[in-house]
């Protein structure tokens, strides 16, 4: 394989962000509840196909959308809950 040095500074720049990411995942998780935890990281599925519809022009699926949706349909209720002051 070969790779272009404009591809490689993406791959570069994709690998520190998401080892950024992953890292303040990790400091914040000791923050928060495991159950909390879990959920946020559940989001981590259904949140990448509007990042790459936004930023690529690339029209995920209906069935990509709809599973997305009952994903945030689900979780977003809790966590904004947990989110209020005086909560937990």
């Amino acid at each position: 394989m070969t790779v272009s040095v404009e591809e490689l500074s993406l791959l570069a720049f994709f690998g520190m962000a998401s080892a950024a990411g992953l890292a303040l995942f990790t400091l914040g998780a000791r923050l928060l509840p495991a159950v909390e935890t879990a959920l946020i990281v559940s989001l981590d599925t259904p949140l990448p196909p509007p990042w790459v519809w936004l930023f690529f022009a690339e029209t995920p699926g209906p069935v990509t959308m709809a599973g997305g949706l009952i994903v945030f349909a689900a979780v977003a209720p809790h966590l904004a809950r947990s989110a209020r002051p005086g909560h937990g």
